[in-house]
């Protein structure tokens, strides 16, 4: 694994980071956003360091845009409330993209939600992440997340 230092999701996926990882695979890893713009918003990242998706191989392309179907399945199947998702890569400073390691957002949406979401967006556009989700918050929802995310599931 080549990691960049001092790269957050780096560290996550290295384990140095605390996080509340859901799944882990070969080349990429899903985990919940410290910063939820709804419960359930998780990220999920490469293994290996690369700042924007071009600089990825296509197969890692694949494999990270996969894993973000499995987590907005598992989304979708988990109980917590659900009528739609969003996939986001912000690819780029000028794209909005605050940490140089390639991520997608996979936000679980609910009828009626856009101000609640346009809000949070707008408070990350402008480098605000409003309300840091409580590690048992996180954990709960994981609980409600993982078991629809097959066997690689981290269990914690």
């Amino acid at each position: 694994m080549t990691a960049e230092p001092g790269c957050v999701f780096c560290a996550i996926v290295a384990s140095r980071a605390p996080a509340v990882v859901l799944l882990r695979e070969d080349s990429c890893v899903a985990f919940l956003d410290l910063f939820p713009i709804a419960r359930g918003h998780a990220l999920v990242v490469p293994v290996e360091h690369a700042a924007t998706l071009g600089e990825l191989p296509p197969s890692v392309q694949r494999e990270l845009f996969a894993m973000a179907g499995k987590v907005l399945e598992a989304q979708r199947l988990s109980g917590l409330p659900f009528s739609g998702g969003n996939l986001l890569l912000n690819d780029g400073r000028a794209a909005n993209q605050h940490i140089p390691h390639v991520h997608v957002h996979v936000v679980p949406r609910t009828s009626g939600d856009l101000p609640r979401i346009v809000g949070g967006l707008v408070r990350r556009l402008l480098r605000g992440f409003g309300a840091r989700a409580s590690r048992k918050r996180l954990e709960e929802t994981a609980v409600l997340l993982r078991p629809h995310l097959g066997a690689a599931s981290d269990g914690g």
